[in-house]
């Protein structure tokens, strides 16, 4: 599974792993740029749109991946949440 798949790092490892052979469950919140390396491994990809800010979209993005796959093996984790201020009153 590779958070943050439809860009960046996480787009590049996706292409990666996909050109290898594996089965990659894309995870991101671009639901477009996932599809679109998604339809080139129709049969190794999972595409699964979620933010990972939200508690029951990573519930989904879970009971999706077992589904399809039995479970996940390697979490490769992308997928990237700024937050602004100072490192001492920055929650979480």
């Amino acid at each position: 599974m590779i958070t943050g798949a439809s860009s960046g790092i996480g787009r590049t490892l996706a292409y990666w792993y996909l050109n290898a052979g594996s089965k990659v469950a894309l995870v991101g919140r671009d639901i477009s740029e996932l599809d679109a390396i998604g339809k080139n491994f129709p049969s190794q990809a999972l595409v699964v749109q979620a933010d990972l800010t939200i508690d029951m979209q990573m519930l989904d993005m879970k009971t999706a991946v077992a589904e399809k796959f039995g479970g996940v093996d390697i979490l490769i984790n992308c997928a990237g949440v700024i937050f602004a201020g100072c490192t001492e009153t920055t929650f979480p």
